[in-house]
Order: structure tokens, then sequence, then C-alpha cells
């Protein structure tokens, strides 16, 4: 039994089987008003910035008068 459990652990975790999803907290210097009201161009700019496939982003908090915006961004890496 234990050895089941180990080697499905380890099929699980090996990043052949399943890619791995990482995350960031960014902070974006200009706001882009028409991409915060369209996710998937949102998700495309981000994916452009950064360089990777997002998979999910929360918007935390605007700055109106510094014009920024906190932004967790959840990814892969293509």
């Amino acid at each position: 039994m234990v050895v089941f459990l180990l080697l499905s652990a380890f099929i699980l975790d090996h990043p052949r089987f399943l890619h791995a999803i990482s995350g960031v907290k960014i902070v974006l210097d200009e706001i882009d008003h028409r991409a915060l009201t369209d996710e998937p161009a949102m998700r495309a700019d981000l994916g452009k910035r950064l360089g990777v496939e997002v998979i999910y982003y929360e918007t935390k908090a605007f700055d109106y008068v510094n014009e920024t915006a906190l932004i967790n961004v959840f990814f892969r890496n293509k």
C-alpha cells in the first residue's frame, strides 16, 4: 500500500505528467481600462508582458491616483 502511494505521488508530481502552475504578484504601472473589462484581452496582455500562458488572474487593488494595479497572476510556462 505504501509503495502504491509513493508511486502515485511521484507520478502526479512529475512535471512530464502534470505541468506545474506558478503564481506571482505584480504591480502594473500602466492600466489599460479597456483590458480591465475584457478578461481575454487582459489575459493576453499579461501573457505577452510575462512571456507565459496565463491560467488565471485576480485583481487585488487599484490605485487610480498613481495609475497602478496589484494583480495576482497564475501561469504555466510555455
